[in-house]
């Protein structure tokens, strides 16, 4: 993840400015250590250039990928809030969360249900994935969903979600 951040200062300093690819291929180096923090600050710097620079457009603002995985880097400590508020900049930003980026969520969510000890952050985004949105749940999203009830120690709403699968 240093390398990552040190590698878009070099670019920088050679006149090379870094993209949206750039940027995202670092806040995904984020993911392994966990660390939100620091996927936290290349984003809002690639907000702030795209807003203030000439070198980006625009419309080379983040990506869906961008954000997924901004999200995935809140996994390791359970940083529902500012895996939540990514999800709402999304669709603020008319980016459509897809299948890869609400298996996330869940997975943020699931570590979070062990510390909330209930599900209802985690019925909540199952609901707007394939309710609201009609995203198509897949196996990762089960073992999310099931992972989550282990962590919340709800063993009747692992069984639905069995029993939704099936059907």
């Amino acid at each position: 993840m240093r390398q990552a951040c040190d590698l878009l200062r070099e670019m920088e300093h050679s006149g090379v400015f870094p993209g949206v690819r750039a940027y995202s291929a670092a806040i995904a180096a984020c993911k392994p250590s966990g660390d939100w923090r620091v996927a936290k600050m290349l984003l809002e710097e690639l907000n702030f250039k795209r807003s203030n620079s000439s070198q980006i457009s625009q419309r080379q603002g983040p990506t869906v990928l961008t954000y997924t995985s901004a999200i995935s880097t809140c996994i390791k400590y359970a940083e529902f809030e500012w895996a939540s508020q990514l999800m709402n900049e999304m669709r603020s930003r008319d980016l459509a969360p897809n299948r890869y980026t609400y298996n996330v969520m869940l997975r943020v969510c699931a570590e979070d249900a062990k510390r909330r000890g209930d599900l209802h952050v985690v019925l909540e985004v199952f609901h707007d994935m394939t309710v609201v949105r009609g995203v198509k749940p897949d196996s990762y999203t089960f073992g999310a969903l099931l992972t989550a009830c282990k962590r919340a120690g709800n063993g009747t709403q692992a069984l639905l979600f069995v029993e939704q699968r099936r059907s």
